[in-house]
């Protein structure tokens, strides 16, 4: 049986590439490309803190049986408003020690338009980030356990609604969601990817 654990430093490589899965046309436009980001998240996920932060995301291990060779095959994070200073400060200590000048200045002139698409999570609200499961462990219900422990985290934490964007041209993703209850709330477009991004919530 696979269970959902706290994620640890050691599943950073695995969380890499789990991480860059979840938007892989997004992430390597905000890092410069594909290696720049993969260079920095496995940097990031070993902090302690932050939005990149191995400790930051839920992770589901592999069965003792399976011969993967994988540390985890699916993970996720959760975002709320009440996450604090530390987060905040931790996930900008890592862009400013890993970033190069230039990488930086880019993120710093894209925000804007970043924030307009992705918005923060209000008070009553947990916004669910970097879902992704391994493409050998698709269709096993792993996507669902995850969400599912999000929505036990909700209600842990008194929020009344669970938050997630998700690329309106990821059929698959989309799908998911509806079926797991989801409802859409509205669309926004991200000109540098000409990319829909649809705001989902699931009403507790």
């Amino acid at each position: 049986m696979m269970n959902i654990r706290q994620g640890v430093v050691t599943d950073s490589a695995n969380l890499c590439e789990l991480i860059l899965s979840s938007a892989p046309v997004l992430l390597p436009y905000l890092f410069k490309g594909e290696q720049a980001v993969k260079a920095f998240i496995e940097q990031a996920a070993q902090q302690d803190n932050g939005q990149f932060s191995a400790n930051m995301h839920y992770v589901i291990e592999p069965s003792k049986n399976d011969n993967s060779n994988l540390q985890i095959c699916a993970c996720m994070t959760l975002w709320h408003a009440q996450l604090g200073d530390a987060f905040q400060l931790a996930t900008l200590k890592c862009l400013q020690q890993y970033l190069l000048e230039s990488q930086i200045q880019h993120l710093l002139i894209t925000n804007p338009l970043l924030s307009r698409v992705f918005q923060s999570p209000l008070e009553h609200e947990l916004c669910v980030g970097h879902l992704a499961v391994h493409e050998n462990f698709k269709g096993q219900g792993l996507g669902r356990k995850l969400i599912a422990h999000a929505i036990k985290q909700a209600k842990i934490l008194n929020k009344s609604c669970v938050i997630l964007d998700v690329d309106k041209d990821n059929d698959e993703a989309l799908s998911f969601y509806l079926a797991c209850g989801f409802m859409l709330s509205k669309d926004s477009f991200f000109e540098p990817t000409q990319q829909t991004f649809s705001r989902l919530h699931y009403t507790l």
